[in-house]
């Protein structure tokens, strides 16, 4: 179901990252968790595509990729 969706936001989990990558819509908004449990390593820009929204869960703020 969720891969028939144009928008997502999704966990920091594997789980919910191939279902939005496996998605086969051009037009699909994801946002994302940019650290891994909260902690400052950064897990989602090395493995998302530039489009993604990343989600700041330190500081709650909403950064598009550069």
């Amino acid at each position: 179901m969720i891969s028939k969706c144009k928008r997502a936001v999704i966990a920091s989990s594997s789980f919910s990252h191939w279902i939005v990558w496996l998605t086969d819509r051009a037009d699909k908004i994801v946002l994302y968790p940019r650290y891994h449990n909260r902690q400052e390593k950064s897990w989602g820009e090395m493995s998302s595509p530039k489009h993604w929204i990343a989600l700041d869960n330190l500081t709650y703020s909403l950064t598009p990729q550069a």
